[in-house]
């Protein structure tokens, strides 16, 4: 029995000597050689496992980058509602402060405002109001309001897909432009 305790710690060492030198030879090889010989067997979970960390910092920034870009397209869509609101003001105005023979009506006015705004604004949603008046001390004045109330696209719809409340449907857009008349 003694005789086999000693050749199992024997072949124990054998196996633990050629592990160490199995170790060292991968260590000290040429690169031609490391390709031949396995890597030497680590124990344990692997400390530096990376993967899925990628998927991980896309969920996180992903929300961010849409609110971002569907942002800046809703903004310059806001932008050009009122550069076209504030053309159909100006327009109006002027129409209706030029000098005709029969003086231009308010529904006249109303009209040139739906056929300027009515390109992308769907006519009738924009509201006009008038203003005629004659205290002014240089002369007449015509005021021409339109107002128009922007329904959001994208933005609304996003921030009910992620929970985020705050977000309006509607922004109110409105221009006022004021003219002597002739």
């Amino acid at each position: 029995m003694q005789v086999l305790v000693e050749v199992h710690a024997v072949m124990n060492e054998i196996l633990r000597l050629k592990y160490y030198f199995k170790i060292l030879n991968h260590q000290n090889c040429s690169d031609g050689m490391k390709n031949n010989m396995p890597p030497p067997r680590t124990w344990g979970p692997v400390k530096n496992d990376m993967s899925g960390m990628a998927v991980v910092e896309t969920a996180i920034v992903a929300p961010l980058i849409l609110f971002l870009l569907f942002g800046v397209s809703e903004l310059g869509l806001v932008l050009y509602d009122k550069a076209l609101v504030t053309a159909a003001s100006r327009s109006a105005a002027r129409a209706g402060v030029v000098y005709a023979a029969p003086q231009i009506t308010d529904a006249q006015i109303i009209q040139s405002v739906n056929a300027l705004a009515g390109q992308l604004i769907p006519p009738g949603v924009a509201n006009t109001s008038i203003v005629r008046s004659a205290s002014d001390p240089l002369g007449p004045t015509l005021q021409v309001t339109v107002s128009y109330s922007y329904q959001g696209l994208v933005l609304p719809a996003l921030s009910r897909l992620f929970g985020v409340n705050g977000i309006n449907n509607t922004l109110p857009v409105s221009s006022t432009t004021t003219m002597y008349m002739e």
